[in-house]
């Protein structure tokens, strides 16, 4: 005797959430509109430095490609924005150190 097949439908999680419905009910990250996609696979060595460099200007990788690349042209107006700086927006006053011995 042979297995009926199921649908793939119906393996569909009928509760699952789509991306574009997170997007428009405010959940993750903001969109950053409409998007070209380019890849570049840099040798190793250079990719590790450019990574380090990313990670010390707070951007994504791909945002700082973006950076030098609008540098180099002087085309500031494709430059990614600079990430925002959450700890300073808020107002938390910091702890009082303990002076229990």
């Amino acid at each position: 005797m042979t297995p009926t097949r199921r649908p793939a439908s119906h393996f569909v999680n009928a509760n699952a959430v789509s991306v574009r419905g997170m997007a428009r009910n405010g959940i993750g990250r903001p969109s950053k509109g409409e998007r070209d996609a380019i890849l570049a696979k840099p040798p190793v060595t250079f990719g590790a430095i450019l990574k380090e460099n990313a990670d010390k200007e707070g951007l994504s990788y791909g945002d700082y490609l973006l950076l030098l690349a609008a540098e180099q042209l002087n085309m500031p107006q494709y430059a990614p924005k600079p990430p925002r700086n959450r700890a300073a927006e808020l107002d938390i006053p910091r702890e009082a150190s303990s002076a229990a011995a």
